[in-house]
């Protein structure tokens, strides 16, 4: 396992505990709060949603070599 695929599954795993604990980071931590005082709760599960979906493909397509970042 190279490095681009560690960092890839690390960020796909991240955003997987994140859709876990949505509810929590929603309703507990104060950017989620703010985002469901912006949208409402039905709205915010929805954007929050979509925003660990891209982090969760994007981690993905790392880990699986798709996205291949510049190399120094």
């Amino acid at each position: 396992m190279n490095e681009q695929q560690l960092i890839g599954s690390i960020v796909a795993l991240l955003g997987g505990l994140a859709w876990y604990h949505r509810r929590w980071l929603l309703e507990q931590t104060p950017k989620g709060r703010r985002l469901v005082e912006w949208c409402g709760l039905d709205r915010a599960r929805w954007v929050f949603g979509a925003l660990v979906a891209t982090i969760v493909v994007f981690g993905v397509l790392l880990a699986c070599n798709v996205i291949r970042p510049r190399g120094g």
